[in-house]
């Protein structure tokens, strides 16, 4: 079993996993700036000059971190390539399948825009490869490939929602099912036995029809519900996550702390997912 201790340091040293905790980090300054009356809550004994001095330091922390975080997602594009290719490959295609090759695509796309600006974004003298005005419109462009990658990943995520909840297979029911036994071959010897110890027999098999449906129905339910909980947590992320690239290329007028608190969730809910996975990792290796 592993501890909650252990299980948080694993998460704290693996890329994916700190990256979405330093993003839920940023998240949070950009609401409590966005909202400087949460600051003057959180310090009431302070000053104006110290509310303000707190808010200048937090949004410069937030671009620290945006670039910190960028350094980590440096070549991560490339793991979003292939992943794209080798859905590609596969002989078998839906519709989610082609959803998901546009979605990595794009989402490679977006990552590798940002890491050849990363450079020009670090402050160092004379570190320049595109200037400040190129750099922004890249990083401006970049937001049109992460809102599609977005889009046709929740679309992708919907369908497979809806296919699971639309046509997942009940168990079957019936007085002979899941007994493993053949009725009719014990016709003749039932016949032979007793009517009390026939009447018991066809009792207790029914019996344990019964209980091996219930364990069935059980199985099945708490499986489509665990399928169905990821799936909408990856949708309802995809969808929040929506509103950021469409308020950076200007589609919709969003308060910036209303981009803050979606950028929090999304960041509590993807996290989520880093950390079941370091979780897994985890225990195969105590298994191991």
């Amino acid at each position: 079993m592993v501890s909650t201790y252990e299980h948080f340091v694993a998460f704290g040293v693996d890329n994916g996993g700190l990256e979405r905790l330093l993003r839920l980090f940023q998240s949070f300054f950009m609401i409590l700036t966005s909202y400087p009356v949460l600051i003057a809550q959180l310090m009431p004994t302070h000053p104006v000059s110290v509310h303000i001095a707190t808010e200048t330091c937090l949004k410069q922390l937030q671009g620290t971190l945006n670039v910190t975080r960028r350094s980590f997602r440096l070549f991560r594009f490339l793991e979003a390539f292939n992943a794209s290719y080798t859905l590609y490959l596969t002989e078998t295609k839906t519709i989610e399948t082609w959803l998901d090759v546009a979605s990595k695509s794009s989402l490679a796309t977006f990552g590798m825009l940002e890491s050849v600006t990363l450079p020009d974004l670090l402050g160092v003298d004379h570190l320049e490869f595109f200037g400040p005005a190129q750099t922004a419109k890249i990083n401006v462009d970049a937001q049109i490939f992460w809102f599609i990658g977005l889009y046709a990943s929740a679309v992708s995520t919907a369908i497979k929602l809806v296919r699971i909840l639309a046509y997942s297979p009940v168990p079957q029911t019936g007085e002979g099912f899941g007994t493993g036994k053949d009725t009719k071959e014990k016709s003749g010897s039932e016949k032979e036995e007793g009517k009390e110890e026939k009447i018991e027999n066809e009792k207790k098999l029914l019996k344990e029809a019964a209980e091996k449906r219930k364990e069935e129905r059980k199985e099945w339910a708490k499986k489509v519900s665990k399928e169905t909980s990821l799936l909408g947590q990856k949708l309802l992320a995809d969808v929040l996550d929506l509103i950021i690239p469409a308020s950076a290329m200007g589609w919709v007028k969003v308060d910036a702390g209303i981009i803050g608190i979606a950028m929090w969730s999304t960041s509590v809910l993807t996290g989520l997912d880093a950390w079941r996975r370091v979780g897994r990792d985890l225990e195969r290796r105590q298994a191991a």
